[in-house]
């Protein structure tokens, strides 16, 4: 089970690492184009990938906590 744990975990780091990054681009940019539609499904994109590391640390706790009680 550790072993699983620990893939989520590099998975959950790499969505937050892609994350940060369009962040950083998107910050770069005009205000026009945060108001574009192209802007606002950057933002709703980036959005859901901070959704699923959420998720993803969630899930990871539960295995650890399931893990510790066996």
């Amino acid at each position: 089970m550790k072993s699983e744990i620990n893939k989520l975990s590099k998975v959950r780091n790499k969505i937050i690492e892609r994350a940060e990054k369009r962040d950083a681009l998107a910050l770069k940019r005009s205000d026009d184009w945060y108001d574009s539609p192209k802007g606002k499904k950057h933002e709703a994109s980036t959005g859901k990938l901070a959704d699923v590391a959420e998720k993803l640390s969630e899930a990871i706790n539960e295995l650890k906590t399931y893990t510790t009680e066996l």
